[in-house]
């Protein structure tokens, strides 16, 4: 397979790894829009690419890392994908394990983005 199909289906060199977070919280949280705003906020700070779902009584994200952003021209910046890391990991499941209410907490091994 050529260099432009493996980068096309992100495979090889071009398959970023991320992982996996999970909770659920009992009793549900009362206040799901700022404890969700408050999680952004701290992905953001720490470059952290996160996407997935949350609800008053469960948790669940994917993330990988965000790279420094490459001019590309007219304005436009392009973020490379960049590889979670075990301290992001360590990270996330601390953050994510003093939330309210929360039972638990699980953290995937490194895996594939794109698979």
């Amino acid at each position: 397979m050529n260099k432009r199909i493996r980068k096309k289906r992100h495979v090889g060199e071009f398959n970023t790894k991320g992982f996996e977070v999970t909770c659920t919280f009992d009793p549900p949280l009362p206040d799901v829009d700022r404890v969700l705003d408050d999680y952004i906020a701290f992905c953001e700070a720490n470059s952290l690419a996160t996407g997935g779902g949350m609800s008053d009584k469960s948790f669940g994200q994917f993330i990988t890392r965000v790279g420094r952003p490459r001019h590309i021209g007219g304005g436009r910046y392009r973020y490379p994908d960049v590889d979670a890391t075990e301290a992001d990991r360590a990270l996330v499941w601390d953050y994510v394990s003093k939330l309210p209410t929360v039972q638990g907490p699980a953290v995937s091994e490194l895996r594939g983005a794109w698979s």
